[in-house]
């Protein structure tokens, strides 16, 4: 493999025998090399290869501003943390993620701290991706010897949660505040006979979570012959109440039809939390 860049002694951009671009770390990688210098495959430690040309691009520059720790720190984040997140994550998650981390402690060396309004809903809501986030603090505060606030753990879930969803911010904010609205109603309908902590309850938040998205891109499914909504209706009618509630409510503030297929998934499971 040739060189393209030389971002810093320890990382440098280069072209694969398919012409594809990588990024590559390794202590002394890039000390005294050049454009067109061959690599030496001893040296490489870490390769790292985005979706397209313009997230390398970002990978590239910002790695030409920061220490490489930072890349090495967030490798290290995402192979810890990866089997604790269904579903795969985007590899745009180490351009996020580094830039993140190093603001962070920028912001903890200088004394700012930003408060997260949503932390206690992306707590719930996400429990996993803030588990993750929590290691993620953990590890960076270990090796940037550096104090976090516990806020940050739920700004750094959100980029799990945003790599997860395979695309941006501000989508997996709405998310939750479309899951956040949901759950607000469910709590306000059943009031303490919900267990929030219950196997049954994280359930129902991976179900709403799915269903959130499907809302927020206009998805949701079509209405088709369902004998078991009929029964379900007659059988579960607290739990009918409830999603009916929550049928206005997307529907009045997303503009988005739920169908009774929809509906039967939802009585289906307000009828297992309230067990």
């Amino acid at each position: 493999m040739q060189i393209t860049k030389v971002i810093n002694n320890n990382v440098v951009s280069a072209c694969d025998d398919k012409n594809s671009e990588l990024v590559i770390m390794g202590c002394g990688i890039g000390f005294k090399k050049k454009p067109g210098d061959l690599i030496d495959r001893s040296l490489i430690e870490k390769k790292f290869r985005l979706e397209n040309a313009a997230q390398m691009q970002q990978l590239v520059d910002l790695m030409t501003d920061l220490p490489s720790s930072y890349l090495t720190l967030v490798g290290e984040i995402i192979q810890k943390v990866s089997p604790m997140i269904e579903g795969h994550l985007s590899n745009s998650l180490y351009i996020t993620l580094t830039d993140h981390l190093h603001f962070a402690v920028e912001r903890a060396v200088e004394g700012i701290h930003l408060p997260n309004p949503l932390r206690w809903d992306i707590k719930q809501i996400y429990p996993r991706e803030y588990a993750a986030a929590l290691i993620a603090v953990s590890m960076t505060e270990d090796m940037m010897d550096v104090k976090l606030e516990e806020d940050e753990a739920a700004s750094i879930a959100i980029h799990f949660v945003n790599a997860e969803l395979n695309s941006d911010m501000p989508l997996a904010v709405k998310v939750t505040d479309v899951v956040q609205g949901i759950v607000n109603i469910i709590q306000d309908f059943y009031g303490d006979s919900v267990d929030e902590h219950s196997v049954q309850f994280e359930r129902i938040l991976a179900h709403i979570r799915l269903f959130s998205q499907r809302i927020l891109a206009g998805t949701t499914d079509a209405d088709t012959e369902d004998d078991l909504y009929d029964i379900l209706i007659d059988k579960y009618q607290e739990s009918f109440e409830c999603a009916k509630r929550i049928r206005e409510y997307v529907e009045k503030e997303y503009k988005v039809r739920v169908s009774d297929e929809e509906m039967t998934y939802l009585i289906v499971y307000l009828r297992r939390i309230t067990r």
